[in-house]
Order: C-alpha cells, then sequence, then structure tokens
C-alpha cells in the first residue's frame, strides 16, 4: 500500500514577530512586525525562517496591520548547529550520517551566514527535507498579541509608533 506524505505548510507555524528597530546612534526609533520561525531539526541543526522589514525577504516589508505571513513569497533562512550559525556552503553538515542534499545546500553563498530571498517552495523544500515534524507546534498569528506588544513598546518609549 502507498502511502501519500502529508505536506504541512511551515508557515502555520511562523510567530508574530515584533522587535525594536535602532538607528545608527543606538536610540530606538521604532518597532517592526514580521513573521518569524525556529524549527528543530536532526542532528543538533535548527532552522530560522524570518521575514520584515530588516530581513532578506520579498516584500521586504512589515506586516500590516491583520495580514499574515502569507503575504510574503521569499524568506531570509539560517541554519545552527547547537546554536551557532552554519553554513552549508563553506562546511560540510550532515543529517542522520549523510551530507545536506544540494537542495539546501545550494541556498547559501561562501561569503554569508544567512540566504536571503529564498522562494517560500524552495523553504517549504527545505522545512520538509530537515524538520523534525513532531516538534511543530502550531502558532497563534494573533493580531491582538501583536498590538498588546506594540503598546507596550510605546508605553516603554513614551511615544506613538505611528506618530499620533
Amino acid at each position: 500500500m502507498l502511502v501519500e506524505k502529508i505536506k504541512i505548510d511551515f508557515r502555520c507555524f511562523l510567530y508574530p514577530k515584533v522587535s525594536y528597530r535602532h538607528a545608527s546612534n543606538g536610540v530606538v526609533c521604532g518597532v517592526e512586525v514580521g513573521a518569524s520561525g525556529n524549527f528543530t531539526c536532526h542532528d543538533g541543526l535548527s532552522l530560522s525562517v524570518q521575514a520584515s522589514e530588516s530581513s532578506y525577504c520579498e516584500p521586504r516589508r512589515n506586516l500590516q496591520e491583520y495580514e499574515d505571513p502569507t503575504v510574503y513569497t521569499h524568506f531570509e533562512i539560517a541554519l545552527f548547529h547547537n546554536g551557532d550559525f552554519c553554513n552549508p556552503a563553506k562546511q560540510m553538515i550532515c543529517v542522520n550520517g549523510e551530507p545536506l542534499p544540494e537542495e539546501v545546500s545550494s541556498c547559501w553563498s561562501k561569503s554569508d551566514s544567512v540566504a536571503g530571498w529564498v522562494s517560500q517552495e524552495k523553504v517549504q523544500e527545505i522545512f520538509d527535507i530537515l524538520v523534525l515534524k513532531e516538534e511543530l507546534e502550531p502558532q497563534d498569528f494573533s493580531w491582538d498579541k501583536i498590538t498588546t506588544a506594540k503598546s507596550e513598546a510605546e508605553a516603554m518609549l513614551g511615544w506613538t509608533l505611528n506618530g499620533q
């Protein structure tokens, strides 16, 4: 009997990323809202997926109110081994005793720690190959949480983020 693998959309496991944006002098000048995910993989690896104004993604912008991560067509990704950046274009990385497949390692250049502007389809392919599905927990991409986090940031900074 042939068993068909069920596809799990990695975007269902991204969570809202609310982070501070700093000016060159270190002063907080805003808050960005994007999407983020950190996924446990085999053999001490983890996969990071990011999208926001400061990420190498498309569109390269923050999420607007009530948008979800499906607006992003390309993402910034990184691999970590036991917490440290690892670049499969520079070093041999094995999973279950086998080198990473070319479809994974080809995303990186030798000069970067992250791979930018990786298509949603390619991220999905990498996710399907590397991520331990039993470790996944669906995320509630809730704008209520984002609004609360933005309000807390505004209160801490003493100003409103949309200049009002």
